[in-house]
């Protein structure tokens, strides 16, 4: 399980996906550290990080969020998009996150990469 204080570091690092879930699309591991952009999901703050494959998608909670720790991955595989969590934060908060998520259509998660990409760091 990932900690809280190292729940950001981990969405912006190497990431396997089958070892965020047994039933993850066999992608090759990759970065999800562009953005953030900070949005609304199930009542919480959600800090949205676009990943190095410029399709997917990593969801992390925002700093003192009641989710924390939690981390949502949209991950493209076989041409369509697979939605997947993994944390311990307040399950009503995830669940009702998770159910916000699940609505996004492929256009609404293509703006939201595009938001990310556009994100300036100094």
């Amino acid at each position: 399980m990932v900690g809280f204080k190292w729940l950001p570091l981990f969405a912006m690092t190497c990431i396997s996906w089958p070892a965020i879930a047994d039933q993850a699309p066999q992608n090759p591991a990759q970065k999800c550290d562009i953005g953030p952009v900070t949005r609304q999901y199930g009542g919480s703050a959600w800090l949205v990080y676009g990943c190095s494959d410029n399709k997917s998608l990593a969801f992390v909670t925002a700093p003192n969020s009641p989710a924390t720790p939690f981390v949502f991955f949209y991950l493209y595989s076989q041409n369509r998009y697979h939605l997947y969590g993994e944390g311990n934060g307040s399950k009503k908060l995830t669940d009702s996150a998770f159910s916000d998520l699940k609505k996004l259509t492929p256009s609404q998660i293509e703006a939201l990469l595009i938001d990310t990409s556009n994100v300036m760091h100094n």
